[in-house]
């Protein structure tokens, strides 16, 4: 499948770990202060130092995502059981997440992303509980969540904002007209009000440091992907797109659209609906100003959402054809995860021979 390579960008990951707890004294954030959000990385030093020390930076976030990575299986199996979805639809749907190549791949490095996703299933799994029953504490348990997202990935900060969006359009109540607009602007101050502070504050923190509060944004195009293929080439944008999503999802992302269209979960799909096109259409503007590079990554958040709606919609149907699809994608993930994990653990005994004197210091 390609590129199931072990990224540089573990390496800072870790690197920046270990600064918190050895190499600078707490604040200033370190080196690139200014690009990389801070949550994952005092975590992952909290989590070291609870350790006392014991287990390497580079093990303990490996540990931390696939933890996530697990904690999202299981957390989906129980969102499709409350669905309606029998046993048979929640193991495959399940296992077409964890057993994808490039799923399968971040869960075993020292980077954000699983751990992003973890924190974006949690608060649409709340948001969706809460629109449900419309007790205000899954919406004060989406919240954190949702503050630990958007300081971990810049991305959050797109799908925060569609999510208090979508709260306020689908928070019916069965009041009058004043009182419900009232209740639905409450419930969106209540969800979105501790992120916001908290990307008020990194805006601020970069006009401070570099007198440009979107200096994250600006500076990966001077010194790498400025000159990749896609970069001011909406067509080559789209391609890149498209390829990747196919890597990822398969037509898998399709199914969340069916779902808006033709669905018993009307609310929970569109919102699903919601984030991946904004997402897309976010993705397509950073090839084209060439700030992403186009890694596959970049479209994981896809996987478990497409597969939740691929879950109910085969649930629906109960097709063999689409149970001979999913079969199809697992046994290409398994094959494609096995050659995968094989680079990949020769990269990690690469990284060890490398870095593993520089560690030994902690």
């Amino acid at each position: 499948m390609g590129g199931l390579g072990f990224e540089q960008d573990a390496y800072s990951h870790v690197t920046l770990t270990q600064e918190i707890i050895g190499y600078r004294i707490y604040l200033p954030f370190f080196g690139r202060e200014y690009v990389w959000l801070p949550f994952y990385h005092y975590l992952g030093a909290s989590l070291v130092l609870l350790s006392g020390k014991l287990v390497f930076p580079v093990y303990i976030l490996r540990l931390l995502s696939a933890f996530c990575s697990s904690f999202v299986l299981i957390l989906i199996y129980r969102w499709l059981k409350q669905l309606g979805v029998n046993s048979l639809f929640r193991v495959i749907s399940v296992l077409a997440i964890g057993l994808n190549a490039y799923w399968l791949a971040y869960s075993t490095m020292s980077m954000t992303d699983i751990f992003t996703i973890s924190l974006l299933v949690v608060w649409l799994y709340l948001i969706d509980k809460f629109l449900k029953n419309h007790e205000n504490k899954y919406l004060a348990v989406a919240s954190v969540f949702v503050l630990m997202s958007v300081s971990t990935r810049y991305e959050a900060w797109l799908f925060m904002a569609i999510s208090t969006f979508f709260i306020f359009v689908l928070s019916n109540r069965n009041f009058a007209l004043c009182t419900r607009l009232k209740k639905n602007i409450v419930s969106c101050l209540f969800f979105a009000v501790p992120s916001m502070v908290f990307i008020s504050f990194w805006l601020f923190y970069c006009y401070l440091g570099t007198g440009d509060p979107l200096y994250f944004t600006h500076d990966p195009t001077k010194f790498l992907w400025g000159n990749s293929l896609f970069f001011h080439n909406l067509c080559s944008s789209l391609q890149e797109l498209a390829t990747n999503l196919f890597l990822v999802t398969g037509v898998m992302w399709i199914f969340p659209f069916i779902q808006v269209l033709k669905g018993q979960n009307k609310p929970l799909f569109t919102h699903f609906s919601l984030l991946m096109l904004f997402y897309l259409i976010f993705l397509v503007y950073q090839l084209y100003q060439g700030v992403n590079a186009g890694f596959v990554r970049y479209w994981l958040p896809f996987l478990p959402l497409s597969a939740i709606a691929f879950g109910v919609t085969s649930n629906r149907y109960k097709s063999k054809w689409l149970i001979l699809f999913y079969v199809i994608v697992l046994v290409v993930s398994v094959v494609s995860s096995v050659i995968g994990m094989n680079q990949i653990l020769a990269d990690h005994s690469s990284y060890i021979e490398t870095f593993g004197s520089d560690e030994s210091r902690l």
